[in-house]
């Protein structure tokens, strides 16, 4: 399925790629906007347990894109590479499972929902 090309692509467009590579991008200093070398990639909102769904975003020809989850703006600025400003809005590729089962499985979340807040 082909889309607009003002529009966001979506990851299902693409079967051969791995949505699991894709670079990942937190807010812990909730800034509005946050630079990226990329236009493909996943937002976690803030680090755990407090982080949202990790989402793919795809900014497709347009030079931003926001998290429908948590409003950060993401702007796309070329030669930051894999980057980002600030520095530290980058996730470490380690730190973070993409299997929500597997991290609870871990103890970082027990107990009821509400207690996750």
């Amino acid at each position: 399925m082909a889309s607009r090309s003002n529009e966001p692509v979506n990851a299902l467009d693409n079967p051969e790629r791995d949505v699991t590579d894709y670079p990942k991008f937190k807010n812990d200093h909730g800034s509005l906007e946050i630079q990226i070398g990329v236009k493909e990639f996943k937002c976690i909102g803030v680090s755990a347990p407090h982080d949202h769904p990790h989402v793919y975003l795809n900014m497709g020809t347009a030079d931003s894109i926001m998290c429908p989850y948590c409003s950060t703006q993401f702007r796309y600025t070329a030669g930051l590479g894999s980057g980002a400003i600030p520095v530290d809005s980058v996730v470490e590729a380690d730190l973070y499972s993409t299997n929500r089962q597997e991290r609870t499985t871990f103890g970082r979340r027990r107990g009821p929902a509400s207690s996750w807040l």
